[in-house]
């Protein structure tokens, strides 16, 4: 495992980031052992509405289809490489068993818990989904935990000595990111089923280095590889409807790369945008450590670790003032 800060320069080109029109399974076949990271949200079979998919095959056909894909999936990966597979909970099982059929190591079941659940009436409404994480070799692989550490809430909140400075890994459910609603300014009109950037963030970050090839065999609304082009990764997707392919295409070709600020002090875009992502993936209420000098140093320490930048505490106060003045704190 490694603990690579976000700052390793190796560059990527715009020819490094695209979404072809292709059926995953034959596609992936072609990059065997060559890929660094696979995140894939595929259709659940739930009949939902896609542009050029029939989301409503029978059990045993999805199930193939599912067994099929992953095995392709996990022959791609290198040596290093990471799978992320996002699924409902009518297929979870017979997914996490078909990652370990094909040779992949399970490390962590997540559950992303999420607000703005659809509203049911003759059930439970249903507000979270499962990710399992699973690695080619076990005992070798990418990690970078200092890339997603957040603060411990015996620091934040109690301001104990004890506290780690490095702050923690996040927990295995994740409750920060909101499901993005039809209203929402990250959302693109045009897809109806889309992952929040800032979860791709943490993912992509976690799992990959720099320079690094991210794979998304379901591109979808082309998250993914906005977020890879962000974080200087090489990006791959495949999908099958014409129309996605060319709205993707112009969503990755309208990404700028993060870029680190002309000094470690001062604030840019990329900066400023990450520390809202950190305020809310710390899940604590900005009265609890504003204010108070321990617990705010904690927050600083852990924020400056995570992007190798040098923040005083009486810089990043003023920083998330002005974003809860704007209203850019909120989950949006």
């Amino acid at each position: 495992m490694t603990a690579t800060a976000l700052t390793q320069t190796t560059a990527t080109t715009a020819s490094d980031h695209r979404v072809v029109r292709a059926d995953c399974v034959a596609e992936l076949g072609q990059f065997k052992d060559s890929v660094d990271l696979i995140f894939a949200d595929p259709p659940y079979n739930i009949g939902f509405s896609y542009e050029s998919y029939d989301d409503r095959r029978t059990y045993d056909d999805y199930v193939a289809w599912t067994t099929s894909w992953i095995k392709v999936a996990a022959a791609a990966l290198n040596e290093r490489g990471s799978l992320y597979v996002m699924i409902g909970d009518e297929y979870a099982a017979e997914t996490r068993l078909a990652m370990s059929n094909a040779g992949l190591s399970v490390k962590s079941w997540i559950i992303w818990s999420y607000t703005f659940g659809q509203h049911r009436h003759e059930k439970w409404t249903r507000s979270h989904v499962h990710v399992f994480y699973a690695v080619k070799d076990a005992r070798n692989y990418i990690f970078n935990d200092v890339a997603i550490r957040i603060p411990s809430s015996r620091g934040l909140v109690y301001g104990d000595k004890r506290t780690n400075p490095l702050g923690r890994v996040p927990p295995d459910t994740w409750t920060c990111y909101s499901r993005l609603c039809g209203n929402f300014k990250a959302r693109q009109a045009w897809h109806g089923c889309q992952v929040p950037e800032e979860l791709l963030a943490r993912v992509i970050t976690a799992s990959t280095n720099k320079g690094d090839l991210v794979v998304d065999p379901f591109a979808g609304s082309g998250a993914t590889g906005a977020v890879a082009k962000r974080y200087d990764r090489k990006f791959i997707g495949f999908e099958i409807s014409d129309e996605y392919v060319k709205l993707a295409n112009q969503r990755l070709k309208s990404v700028e790369k993060w870029r680190f600020p002309a000094s470690p002090i001062d604030w840019n875009e990329w900066t400023t945008w990450e520390l809202a992502r950190f305020y809310r993936e710390s899940g604590t209420p900005l009265s609890t450590f504003i204010e108070r000098d321990a617990q705010l140093k904690h927050f600083v320490g852990v924020f400056n670790g995570r992007l190798n930048t040098g923040y005083s505490p009486d810089s990043v106060r003023s920083k998330l003032k002005e974003l809860q003045k704007s209203g850019s704190l909120a989950v949006v």
